[in-house]
């Protein structure tokens, strides 16, 4: 039986995730654009293969926790945050309107084929691995934001991933629970003041007074900060109150 050169190649199918992308292929083999296109071609006619999607390739018969357009935004690293991270930790099948990810550059657009739409978040919060969870998905590491690391990275972006009033609703939500040790301990090792005061007045409103006040004792407020929005982005209504260092300039309401 002649064997080709596209079934000498098939090892390298051991050294990628179940669920991959034509430049993870690429990675891997090494090949230029048109033979890994080839490849993947022939290793699709022969049943090896099966499209997932624009660029993106299964292994048949491997079953995979997460749909295809996790594991293609998850291909160029990063994290999963805000409600989708949410939904992926109370797991659900696929998480709802859109996916968050947190990664080293901010890619514009969504992925096409009518998959779940992607934003991503070139920021630099990817510096900082606590309250990260991690799966292994067709072997595949899948980081996903804990509910505490969510309220972090919300209060450091206000609006980005959750608005102030959806942080606050989080906090006084039974389900997730955002344990108040697990969200100190990441907000001193986090080390940014804005993010502390902003948690001791969303803790308040959330009813959760004792995180509210351990909150403030992690550390003193710097007077040489200054008075700093609760949402940076929207403007200053006259007479808004201040709390903590922090100008209320939007409405509050208890979750």
């Amino acid at each position: 039986m002649r064997i080709s050169v596209y079934d000498l190649r098939l090892d390298w199918l051991d050294r990628l995730p179940a669920c991959f992308t034509l430049a993870e292929f690429r990675a891997v083999s090494r090949l230029s654009p048109d033979a890994a296109w080839q490849t993947l071609r022939r290793w699709e006619q022969g049943g090896k293969l099966a499209l997932a999607g624009n660029g993106l390739y299964r292994r048949p018969g491997t079953a995979l926790r997460w749909p295809p357009a996790v594991h293609r935004a998850a291909a160029g690293g990063g994290y999963f945050t805000g409600w989708s991270a949410l939904q992926m930790i109370r797991r659900r099948p696929a998480p709802v309107g859109h996916l968050d990810l947190v990664c080293a550059r901010r890619v514009v657009g969504s992925p096409a084929g009518g998959e779940i739409p992607v934003r991503r978040h070139g920021l630099k919060l990817g510096g900082f691995s606590g309250g990260l969870l991690r799966e292994v998905d067709g072997g595949r590491e899948i980081r996903v934001a804990s509910p505490e690391r969510v309220v972090l990275d919300s209060l450091a972006w206000p609006g980005r991933f959750l608005g102030i009033q959806e942080v606050v609703n989080l906090l006084a939500s039974k389900r997730p629970r955002v344990d108040a040790v697990a969200l100190l301990e990441l907000a001193a090792q986090w080390g940014g003041e804005a993010v502390r005061r902003r948690l001791v007045v969303t803790a308040a409103a959330a009813g959760r007074s004792r995180l509210s006040r351990w909150a403030g004792e992690l550390g003193p407020f710097s007077p040489g900060m200054g008075r700093i929005r609760l949402d940076p982005t929207v403007p200053i209504p006259r007479g808004a109150p201040v709390v903590s260092g922090v100008i209320l300039n939007t409405p509050l309401a208890e979750g």
